[in-house]
């Protein structure tokens, strides 16, 4: 929420949500592209985990807004 000298609190939503869906987009797509080039087994199984988790709390995070 940002401040508005008007109106008091503004509604437009912050891009915090479509920054989120990147990172965790472009985390998940590195790990499976790694795991395709057959990447260093321990670097593939840390991308993939930090997209699932990063995806997690993006969904978590959607599902808290709207109730």
């Amino acid at each position: 929420m940002v401040l508005n000298s008007q109106h008091g609190m503004d509604t437009q939503p912050t891009h915090n949500m479509e920054n989120k869906d990147i990172i965790a987009n472009t985390t998940t797509m590195a790990g499976v592209f790694a795991y395709l080039m057959k990447f260093q087994g321990e670097l593939t199984l840390l991308l993939l985990l930090t997209g699932l988790v990063i995806n997690l709390i993006r969904i978590w995070d959607r599902f808290k807004s709207k109730n």
